[in-house]
């Protein structure tokens, strides 16, 4: 994989702000201080990984089902972190299209009842994503045979629900704006 080094740092340098690791994260939390008029200095050991990798999938849809974090926590509490994955979604778009980083695509994304959850689970989940204020369809598992190609039986559409995105070159364009910005980069 294809790595971006800076030099060393060889002096003692100040700065507001010391971000270590020079991964998404490290360079999304410089940019982020970096447009909040912060000195940031990013420190990556290994180097900064430039080269195209395939693409990954980001989406509001949390690692637990809103029904799973309703029973959780209580439906207010869960609709808002759902809330927050959108919105950080759109946040994250904004700042793909700032860097110049063009290949930030919408996609819709299903989910489905043939992972383990019941139908009664996945209606559920879609009366909660409703209540939420979500862009989503409930998709008879009849209908998504013809859809998708293969059995289930129910399943949750939102259209423009993810993004596709590659992380590597992501990374590169935020790597380009944090230097040209004057970010320090070791």
């Amino acid at each position: 994989m294809e790595k971006i080094t800076f030099s060393p740092l060889v002096k003692e340098e100040k700065t507001e702000v010391a971000v270590i690791g020079g991964g998404f994260c490290g360079l999304f939390s410089a940019y982020l201080l970096q447009k909040e008029g912060k000195k940031v200095s990013v420190f990556e050991k290994d180097g900064f990984y430039t080269k195209k990798t395939p693409p990954e999938i980001l989406q509001y849809d949390a690692e637990h089902s809103l029904f799973a974090l309703k029973n959780k926590f209580g439906t207010e509490k869960a609709v808002a972190f759902y809330n927050l994955e959108k919105t950080a979604l759109s946040g994250i778009k904004s700042v793909a299209c700032e860097t110049g980083y063009e290949d930030f695509t919408d996609k819709d994304i299903f989910t489905f009842s043939d992972g383990g959850a019941s139908r009664k689970t996945v209606e559920e989940e879609y009366r909660l994503r409703k209540y939420g204020g979500f862009d989503v369809e409930l998709i008879d598992g009849k209908d998504g045979l013809d859809l998708f190609s293969f059995p289930f039986e129910c399943g949750i559409y939102s259209p423009k629900g993810g993004a596709y995105a590659d992380r590597s070159y992501f990374c590169a364009a935020l790597l380009c704006f944090l230097s040209v910005k004057g970010a320090s980069l070791y």
